[in-house]
């Protein structure tokens, strides 16, 4: 333990943490202890300019709490962690009884000078995009370019200190995990453990990597869906159906008419191929969206685009997550979109349902949109991520952004890790109840290859008959039994354990 840390029953408050203003969290029924900090809008050579930082901590039930809090690192990038308590007091309740839980929003988030673009009226064009993007980025008047990654490690660890936290625990979805790889570099001496769960390794390249990921994610379910005989004998020749539909997408041809889904509002929408491309990919981030996917594509295929647009009808630029749009920019533009050429990009597409869409989706995007190119980053912010801590690296089967493969490359820098691939899961598997008891067990005892024993390792959930959710074969959904799950021993196939040697 670091010298000078709060020790056992002696209160952050103690070591001159300022004082708390109560405060709700949509969600939570109890007020928790909030915060609200001035912090250098630039951190390196701060001038005058401050942003205004959140951070919430839902304090532990133990009258002598661990000295080291669970620190929530929200995804996007543009997520504010404040949003996701009511997640994370399902998933994490157990770690209240010995640990305070913190939540500090990122800057351009939540309460945390929030970078907020309304893009959900219709973008149907990418120069739509740009300039909807340059419209926002107008109403701004600040330095965009300093919502980085970089200024953001650095804002947590000045919260942190000022609350009174030395060492801590971390915990990191999708993009998260890219902040805990930065801020293990940066505070080494300053994590006594982290779970990296969806994982997007520092060094590879998102835009690169991310049309592979959808692709293979779709692959597997059209593959599953052939596999499958209900499947199979309602949406035949799925695959062909859906190269015809980018085809149309990418041709111009397809525009919904009629009711929107949502609102019954009478309209006419051209789709895309951003659109439409985006639409599916988010769709599959999560089981329930994957499970209405054949019956979309289908009947868009035979030309009924209803259920194609009731995908992304309530946002149609980004209907998978609740984004701040504008710090998702400061974040890709300034820190991602310089790291690969535009034919690069489009190549990295080239055998992915989404073709060169993601890129260009952002390229136009980012065209609205001040910001730092890449190569002014800190040198080392790209680099592969080496380490000795405890680390649980978690991942779902079926995650089209962030698949089991990623975790497998993090992996091979961290001496004590391991690494979880959760079947018939997809973005995000500390949802799945079982998941989330293993994490409480390695925050207790920080033994990556041992959270996941001494659980109850037989349940369903985990122990490998857990199954993608069978699809939707008709507007009512399942018309015919699921069949029967696996054999026990099945148990090894469907889910693995890698350790480094």
């Amino acid at each position: 333990m670091l010298a000078g840390l709060p020790q056992g029953g002696a209160s952050a408050q103690d070591q001159g943490r300022p004082a708390a203003k109560p405060c709700y969290l949509d969600g939570l029924k109890d007020a928790v202890d909030c915060y609200r900090f001035d912090l250098p809008l630039h951190h390196a050579g701060p001038g005058a300019e401050t942003v205004s930082v959140f951070a919430a901590v839902l304090p532990a039930r133990s009258a002598r709490p661990q000295p080291d809090p669970l620190v929530i690192l929200a995804g996007g990038p543009g997520q504010a962690a404040s949003e996701l308590a009511p997640l994370v007091d399902r998933i994490f309740d157990a770690v209240r009884d010995s640990r305070d839980i913190v939540l500090i929003d990122q800057r351009g988030t939540g309460r945390s000078t929030p970078l907020q673009c309304d893009l959900e009226t219709d973008v149907n064009s990418l120069s739509a995009l740009t300039d909807a993007v340059r419209a926002c980025r107008a109403g701004f008047d600040l330095d965009v370019a300093a919502f980085t990654q970089e200024n953001a490690v650095q804002d947590f660890r000045a919260v942190l200190d000022r609350l009174g936290y030395g060492s801590v625990n971390l915990w990191g979805g999708s993009y998260g995990t890219r902040v805990i790889s930065h801020y293990v570099k940066r505070f080494p001496d300053h994590v006594r453990a982290f779970i990296a769960d969806s994982i997007a390794p520092p060094d590879r390249k998102l835009f690169r990597f991310a049309p592979k990921a959808a692709g293979r994610a779709m692959d597997r379910l059209l593959a599953d869906c052939a596999a499958f005989e209900p499947c199979r004998d309602r949406y035949p020749d799925l695959g062909d159906r859906l190269d015809r539909l980018m085809d149309r997408a990418a041709a111009g041809e397809l525009a919904f008419s009629g009711p929107d889904p949502m609102t019954r509002d009478v309209d006419t929408q051209p789709l895309p191929l951003f659109l439409v491309a985006n639409g599916l990919r988010g769709a599959l981030y999560q089981m329930e969206g994957t499970a209405t996917l054949p019956y979309v594509i289908a009947r868009a295929a035979e030309g009924d685009l209803t259920p194609l647009a009731g995908l992304f009808s309530e946002g149609r630029v980004l209907p998978h997550q609740p984004l701040y749009f504008g710090a998702t920019l400061s974040v890709l533009c300034g820190d991602e979109l310089d790291r690969i050429t535009a034919e690069e990009a489009r190549a990295a597409g080239r055998d992915s349902f989404t073709r060169g869409s993601f890129y260009e989706f952002w390229a136009a995007a980012c065209a609205g949109w001040d910001y730092t190119p890449f190569s002014r980053l800190p040198a080392d912010q790209a680099e592969p991520l080496e380490s000795d801590l405890p680390a649980l690296l978690l991942s779902g089967d079926l995650d089209p952004i962030t698949p089991p493969d990623m975790g497998a490359h993090l992996l091979g820098g961290l001496e004590n890790g391991a690494h979880k691939v959760v079947p018939g899961t997809g973005h995000i598997a500390s949802t799945v109840p079982c998941v989330g008891d293993a994490i409480v067990r390695f925050l207790a005892e920080p033994d990556a290859r041992a959270a996941f024993d001494g659980g109850d390792d037989d349940s369903p959930d985990c122990a490998g008959t857990r199954a993608r959710l069978k699809p939707f074969l008709g507007p009512n959904g399942r018309t015919v039994p699921a069949p029967e799950p696996p054999e026990a021993s099945d148990k090894a196939v469907l889910i693995g354990m890698e350790a480094r040697p």
